[in-house]
């Protein structure tokens, strides 16, 4: 099992949405560089990394938070 990147932003409720309506489906998720993009926010983004097995269902939901 290895973790693959789904989404980055600099947008903080946007990624914890996101992250939250994954885990409401069922799918985890970890924040990658999260301290590090609030001490340099326009150097770092906020990754958002699941399961390379949970990608494809995963990009569907980020889609539909995203674009509506």
């Amino acid at each position: 099992m290895s973790l693959t990147l789904l989404y980055e932003t600099e947008d903080r409720p946007l990624i914890e949405m996101i992250k939250d309506t994954l885990a409401d489906k069922g799918i985890e998720s970890v924040l990658f560089d999260e301290h590090t993009s609030q001490l340099w926010p326009s150097t770092f983004m906020v990754r958002l990394m699941v399961l390379e097995e949970d990608l494809e269902a995963a990009k569907a939901i980020v889609d539909d938070i995203v674009n509506g």
